[in-house]
């Protein structure tokens, strides 16, 4: 997840999990080699099939958002695409009533050191991504970011602050 500002002045935070393409591309590779390296027609099969389904799984996770904070209308436009599925959505500035970091709980019911950054809208919330990412600076400073640009499309207003 990072965020930029396009020639417009907007704040655009964008996500993309591009090392799952990798790991997909890599497995369909596998699955060709498998012709190849295999001593009988059923193993051949037999690890296409396997590989060609890790594939697909790992496939069916692919994000890619992008959240744009429009200052001419105080809007944000957002879209999220998977491979089977597509959301997209928006909300006016004076709909956000709060952002927070939401962790991920590991294995054991644990709170770990993935988070992501949710919009809180009077509607409900919005996820800025499905995924969790590793590390805590970086969900710190993409929300602050837009905490600022909130802030400044309406000063008169409360600066919203993190929700724990």
């Amino acid at each position: 997840m990072h965020a930029t500002t396009d020639s417009a002045g907007n704040l655009v935070v964008s996500h993309s999990e591009n090392w799952l393409i990798a790991v997909v591309i890599a497995l369909c590779v596998l699955a060709i080699a498998a012709w190849f390296g295999s001593q009988t027609l059923a193993s051949a099969i037999g690890w296409t099939v396997g590989l060609l389904a890790g594939a697909t799984l790992l496939y069916s996770g692919c994000e890619r958002s992008v959240f744009t904070f429009d200052r001419s209308d105080d809007t944000l436009v957002w879209s999220r695409v998977k491979p089977f599925s597509r959301a997209e959505g928006r909300i006016t500035f004076a709909d956000i009533t709060g952002l927070s970091l939401q962790q991920d709980f590991g294995d054991h019911g644990q709170r770990t050191v993935a988070r992501r950054v949710v919009i809180h809208t009077v509607a409900g919330i919005v996820p800025v991504t499905t995924s969790f990412e590793l590390g805590k600076g970086k969900g710190e400073q993409i929300a602050a970011q837009i905490i600022d640009v909130l802030h400044q499309a309406r000063p008169q207003a409360e600066r919203l602050k993190l929700v724990e």
